[in-house]
């Protein structure tokens, strides 16, 4: 027998191309000396193995430069779905192994061909849509959205092609180097009924009654994700877009779906997440600032939402990394009794915080902690961290009325800043008219009206 590959390539040894590796150079897949069983294990378990160092940096900068060649064309939408259950194209390629998977030339790494994506929106499109979007091949002729969408024969018989192109879906790899594939398993029960007709086996009914045999595959894991990208006129591929994600979630892409196999989430676009942030209750924000709180692109949103909110407990993560100054004062109210070491205690627990956002004292929390704490610190506090807090006298007037101004002089012992500090912020209050000026200056420092 002629072996599938010269002798003088194994000697190489093998490469890191797995696709390479899985559909052509397959060691001792019909020598008889060697168990089929054990070399399509061996191959199955080279496919599901991590990617070498090597590969998997050049597949993310091909990435990278799909997104920007995608990114300059003004046809073309783009969006990203989840893997929410296993999910294996091509499983029906011809293979010496018994299943196919398609994979991405030259990484192989997990591809959705854009031909299957617009074979499972247009057979989504017909059974859901109506006779408008029939498709040519079940019907006389293609229904007229249909036509327009994917192209076709008319009732004419003109055929036409389709306003849209759908492209690959790029699987997006993630930070490590871990495989997206996993190990999945299909078991036959009726072995004598595959062999019907033969000279091995009689002709007869399949039963479940034969021995069960396990046939192991691999299938793209559960949270994998993948770039779908669809060119075309903005109503129709928009369009497309919605029914692409709802055909996703109810049929699920490549093969098995009829037992729930290949159904994949929208993931929104930063985009789309700030804009229904307002919207969201605080458990659901809590909910998205715990799965996206490493999203740079989602930074400053979420910063935003905790200045526009009002403290909450679900949002104790959320203010923790942008408003951290918001949950030390609400330590601080809930602490009974309070002492200075407690004090102490809290100002580390959000250290790293404070230093990246930068302590405001003019922020009205700011002051509050100060105004809390300042009993309880050293005599020599000046030169500690908690010096950071003490506000200034312009800080403490700002944006207070004469009547407020008054009202903080005489109920507050000005210990810090010392009571003489506030002459010159009250002559350079900005939205202060002359005459209370005048007034709370002979209120509070008369020696300099004489």
């Amino acid at each position: 027998m002629i072996p599938a590959i010269r002798t003088q390539i194994h000697l190489q040894g093998l490469p890191e191309n797995k696709s390479l590796l899985f559909n052509r150079l397959c060691p001792n897949i019909d020598d008889p000396r060697t168990k089929v069983r054990t070399a399509k294990d061996a191959a199955l378990q080279g496919l599901l193995a991590s990617y070498s160092s090597g590969t998997l940096p050049l597949y993310r900068q091909a990435v990278r430069r799909w997104k920007d060649f995608l990114a300059a064309q003004d046809d073309v939408l783009t969006f990203t779905m989840e893997v929410t259950s296993p999910l294996v194209v091509g499983k029906g390629d011809q293979n010496v192994h018994e299943f196919g998977i398609t994979l991405q030339s030259p990484w192989a790494t997990p591809v959705i061909p854009g031909s299957a994506v617009k074979g499972v929106l247009s057979t989504f499109a017909h059974t859901q849509g109506g006779g408008d979007w029939a498709k040519g091949a079940l019907a006389s002729f293609a229904g007229k959205f249909s036509l327009i969408m994917f192209g076709g024969q008319n009732e004419k018989n003109k055929l036409f092609a389709g306003a849209l192109d759908f492209l690959d879906a790029w699987w997006l790899p993630g930070t490590g180097q871990e495989s997206p594939f996993t190990g999945d398993i299909i078991t036959a029960h009726n072995g004598t009924w595959y062999r019907a007709g033969t000279e091995h086996a009689p002709d007869n009914w399949p039963d479940g009654m034969d021995n069960p045999v396990p046939n192991p595959f691999a299938v793209v894991k559960q949270g994998e994700n993948f770039l779908f990208a669809i060119r075309g006129t903005q109503s129709w591929r928009e369009l497309a877009k919605d029914l692409l994600i709802q055909a996703a979630t109810e049929h699920g892409f490549g093969a098995k779906t009829g037992v729930g196999y290949g159904r994949m989430g929208y993931i929104p676009s930063a985009d789309e997440i700030i804009a229904s942030m307002p919207a969201m209750s605080d458990p659901e924000l809590a909910q998205l600032f715990q799965k996206e709180k490493g999203n740079p692109s989602l930074k400053d949103a979420f910063a935003a939402e905790a200045v526009r909110r009002p403290y909450a407990p679900e949002l104790q993560g959320l203010f923790a990394r942008h408003q951290p100054a918001v949950c030390m004062l609400n330590d601080l109210q809930n602490q009974q009794p309070l002492t200075w070491r407690n004090v102490r205690d809290l100002h580390d627990r959000y250290r790293t915080a404070l230093g990246e956002i930068g302590i405001s004292p003019e922020a009205q929390e700011v002051q509050t902690i100060f105004r809390i704490c300042q009993p309880l610190a050293p005599q020599n506090w000046e030169q500690s961290w908690f010096n950071a807090f003490a506000p200034t006298a312009c800080q403490l007037l700002a944006g207070k009325t004469a009547d407020e101004i008054d009202g903080l002089l005489r109920n507050d012992a000005q210990t810090c800043p010392p009571l003489a500090d506030f002459k010159e912020a009250i002559q350079q209050h900005p939205t202060l008219d002359d005459d209370d000026k005048v007034l709370l200056l002979e209120d509070f420092f008369p020696e300099s009206q004489a």
